[in-house]
Parts: structure tokens; sequence; C-alpha cells
């Protein structure tokens, strides 16, 4: 993997997109438990959560919930149209079970 902490000139670094995508995650996640949206009132929050993103942003999403630092991930193809499943035992049940060096 190439220096997480590298930026390209106007962009962002590996790390600030993972962080961005790891906030992006937890706030999700938080919605969703904490009753953002009342589940009797609207049965479609109930069920699963569909993330429509590019492969980057995926892989990103992927790691934090596995709790890979982004210094150890792997860039590997991830086909068009691919479905990629939180792990299980997503979201973890404490803040310890999260990789806080990472945000």
């Amino acid at each position: 993997m190439a220096d997480p902490d590298a930026r390209p000139v106007g962009g962002e670094s590996l790390r600030d997109f993972y962080r961005r995508v790891a906030q992006f995650t937890d706030e999700l996640t938080a919605l969703r438990a904490t009753g953002g949206a009342d589940p009797a009132a609207d049965p479609g929050w109930a069920g699963d959560v569909a993330v429509i993103a590019h492969g980057g942003t995926l892989r990103m999403m992927s790691a934090y919930q596995r709790g890979v630092p982004v210094e150890q991930m792997t860039w590997e193809p991830l086909a068009n149209a691919s479905i990629v499943r939180s792990p299980t035992g997503w979201p973890p049940h404490s803040q310890d079970n999260r990789r806080e060096e990472n945000r």
C-alpha cells in the first residue's frame, strides 16, 4: 500500500479517507441503533441497510468494520455491483472494540 498520509495536491490522504468513511459508518450505525427512525413507524428501516458506493469507499468501510488499520489494508479487485457484507458481530457492542488509533 502507498503511504496512507501522502496527500495529492487538492486531495485527501488515504488516512483522511479512512476517517471519513469510519465516521459515516459510525453515524449510520448509531442512527439505526438509537432510533434515528422508528422501526414501528418506518418498517423499511427495520431490515438491512444498503450502502451504494464506489469500490474505494466499500474497501475502506469493510476494513474499518473488520478492525484493519489503514496501514494494513489491501486493495483487492472489487467487481462492479459487488455486495460487501458487514462482518459478523458488527456493530461492536462497545467503543473498546473499535480501532480508535485510526480515527
